[in-house]
């Protein structure tokens, strides 16, 4: 004779071997049986530096900590402020910013 197993044993074993699937996947996502891949996410730590006023209006640039987002290697990023923001408002604003992100998240389909 056969080993019978409840509905509810057999759910709970399928969901820990998926479990297990996605986990040795890494970004994988699973479809059925087969491994499709997922959306990339990278991220790195950063902050933001007020610069120096191009065009008459302050900057406020993106810096990584770490080159762990590849598709943002040797870009730079900046933000232009509204002109007549002054050079000590942009740095307040930068402080702020810094104050509450942490890091940069991008995801690539």
């Amino acid at each position: 004779m056969g080993t019978r197993v409840s509905g509810r044993a057999n759910f709970q074993f399928e969901f820990f071997r998926r479990d297990l699937m996605s986990q040795a996947a890494g970004d994988k996502e699973i479809m059925g049986d087969e491994l499709v891949a997922g959306p990339k996410t990278q991220k790195s730590n950063c902050r933001f530096q007020a610069s120096g006023a191009k065009d008459g209006k302050p900057t406020i640039k993106l810096e990584l900590f770490h080159p762990t987002v590849s598709s943002l290697a040797g870009v730079t990023i900046e933000f232009e402020l509204v002109g007549g923001t002054s050079s000590r408002e942009a740095k307040a604003l930068a402080d702020a910013v810094n104050d509450r992100i942490i890091a940069i998240v991008l995801t690539q389909p």
